[in-house]
């Protein structure tokens, strides 16, 4: 009988997903400014993660956890 691998489970870190996307307060230069600086303010966080995310499954695929 084959050996049957248990399934990955990732730190709960890892599983959050990213937030939804700032939304424009208004119809200003200053609010689009704004909001473009959330934006890639969330970018970075969530890229981030994946990158992490990334890390972690090449290590356990490498037997390094």
């Amino acid at each position: 009988m084959p050996h049957k691998q248990q399934p990955m489970v990732l730190p709960a870190q890892l599983t959050v997903p990213c937030e939804l996307p700032v939304k424009r307060r208004n119809n200003t230069a200053d609010g689009l400014a704004e909001a473009l600086k959330q934006l890639y303010d969330q970018y970075g966080q969530c890229s981030g993660r994946f990158i992490e995310l990334i890390k972690y499954i090449n290590e356990v695929n490498n037997g390094q956890r």
